[in-house]
């Protein structure tokens, strides 16, 4: 949240988050624009530097590998 996006992404796991989560933001054609590993509770990601249209996040626990979830935003 929120969605459209102006500058910050706000993430929140609404169940059991693990301690370390892989954050992935692509576009819709698939190219990276962000990949990194952060904590897993209060995800927060600057999204500034993204050009305005459509994009994917993809939230992924470090250890297992296992995708907790995935939802398309809108920036501005």
């Amino acid at each position: 949240y929120p969605n459209p996006v102006n500058s910050e992404l706000y993430i929140k796991i609404n169940r059991n988050a693990p301690d370390r989560v892989i954050l992935k933001v692509t576009g819709i054609a698939g190219q990276i624009m962000f990949y990194r590993e952060t904590d897993g509770n209060n995800i927060q990601q600057n999204v500034s530097s993204l050009l305005p249209g459509n994009y994917i996040v993809e939230i992924s626990d470090k250890v297992t590998k296992k995708l907790i979830g995935i939802k398309k935003f809108n920036k501005k």
